[in-house]
């Protein structure tokens, strides 16, 4: 198995990112089961927001090592967590969510909310260290 596949299964079994596809299944769940009227703009956009989420989760992951703009890539990820909340909430206020699925979604962004907080705090110190050490010129 080459190193690049071996990379991209690694991903797969992050938590963050498992927790992504999670959010995402539950996304298309819920503009499955939309009526009408909704699904074809408010679901496509839940799907579109979930989508967009694992896509940032998958980039950051990619960008190895610590930098700044790994730091980006992480904020981003809070940016789009942020959109799909926005979108799910205004498919609960009209009725297009069940309380379960709702919860359920929400629990999935808060988890990933929680670890996005914590990754960037990781990578926010890992970069202070680094421009620490780095030599007066």
């Amino acid at each position: 198995m080459s190193a690049k596949k071996k990379k991209v299964f690694a991903f797969e079994k992050k938590p963050i990112a498992i927790a992504g596809r999670e959010c995402l299944t539950l996304c298309n769940q819920i503009a499955a089961g939309m009526n009408k009227i909704y699904k074809y703009q408010l679901g496509a956009e839940i799907c579109k927001c979930g989508s967009e989420l694992v896509s940032a989760i998958y980039l950051a992951l990619d960008d190895m090592g610590y930098s700044q703009q790994k730091e980006n890539d992480i904020k981003i990820i809070n940016r789009k967590i942020m959109n799909l909340i926005v979108v799910v909430r205004v498919a609960r206020d009209i009725n297009q969510v069940s309380q379960s699925i709702f919860e359920m979604i929400i629990n999935k962004i808060v988890s990933i909310k929680t670890q996005t907080e914590n990754w960037l705090s990781f990578i926010q110190h890992e970069n202070e260290k680094q421009q620490g050490e780095e030599p007066c010129k």
